[in-house]
């Protein structure tokens, strides 16, 4: 199986016709006929290992690739963002990114990590905010209660003012 993060919100996943028989999709009778579990499968692992967060509305498209075997397609729609989770490979980005959001007056958020990543949670983000954030990270669509039940909360509250209180 090859994955592509195509976009922020699309990725490709190639399998070919070794995979689709190791997964059980092709037998020699042909192509199974219920599909839906082993390619919720294939998307869960293809987004595991993109970081790209398969909740909310998604467009699956699957073609045939004769001489390869198929590709998926897998399209996120995008929402108005509620929250500002934005994630970071680096604590040096976090504590640059929350140096300038102090600056502006921001002092809320959490700090957790979550699979390799550093993941600054702030609630109702200006557009201002948004763009200061993807400077440094990547802004991501999973909800906040996503990654405080899945993360390691790192700094609870204040996580701006804590954070440039500690690093600066």
């Amino acid at each position: 199986m090859k994955v592509e993060r195509i976009s922020k919100d699309k990725m490709k996943i190639s399998l070919t016709y070794e995979d689709l028989e190791e997964r059980g999709i092709i037998t020699e009778d042909g192509i199974e006929s219920e599909l839906d579990e082993e390619l919720y499968e294939v998307i869960i692992e293809a987004s595991d290992e993109l970081h790209f967060f398969v909740g909310g509305t998604l467009t699956v498209e699957v073609f045939a690739d004769n001489a390869d075997g198929i590709v998926i397609i897998v399209s996120k729609e995008r929402e108005l963002r509620e929250e500002g989770v934005c994630y970071f490979s680096s604590i040096d980005h976090v504590i640059e990114v929350a140096k300038v959001l102090y600056r502006r007056g921001c002092r809320d958020g959490q700090l957790l990590s979550f699979k390799r990543f550093y993941y600054l949670l702030l609630q109702d983000p200006d557009e201002a905010t948004e763009a200061i954030l993807s400077e440094w990270g990547e802004l991501d669509d999973c909800s906040h209660v996503y990654v405080v039940e899945h993360g390691n909360m790192l700094i609870e509250n204040q996580a701006i003012e804590e954070i440039v209180k500690r690093f600066t």
